[in-house]
């Protein structure tokens, strides 16, 4: 698997869902990747993130188009956190936080989700 992981397995494993447990409703309560990236002249150019959550939206899209009953997908996480496993030296978030200033600042990913989602207000 490379940086991006296994984007297919969203839409095969809600394929799953569908054929083999009466295809329930289903809510993605985690999905994303993390980085090392910091502040660079005031931006956070996390395109890995941001590639990721292009493959994996695109899968979870063909899954909703085959009949997935899909209700929710949160993205992991909104802002950057200490996780239990890498304590704060990895990053999850769509915001970049400076855990000594608590300075926060919407990383290029956030801008992306921003923008897909005021596309899809308008669409829908």
């Amino acid at each position: 698997l490379g940086p991006q992981g296994y984007p297919e397995g969203m839409r095969e494993l809600n394929k799953r869902y569908r054929e083999e447990y009466g295809n329930p409703v289903v809510y993605i309560t985690e999905n994303g990747a993390a980085d090392a990236l910091s502040v660079i002249n005031g931006h956070v150019k996390d395109t890995q993130r941001q590639r990721y959550l292009e493959l994996y939206l695109a899968e979870l899209s063909k899954a909703i188009e085959e009949g997935s009953d899909v209700r929710g997908y949160f993205i992991w996480s909104i802002v950057d956190n200490f996780e239990w496993n890498s304590g704060f030296s990895q990053r999850f978030g769509l915001v970049h936080v400076d855990h000594a200033t608590q300075t926060r600042i919407i990383k290029d990913s956030g801008h992306w989700v921003a923008e897909l989602i005021h596309h899809q207000d308008k669409t829908n």
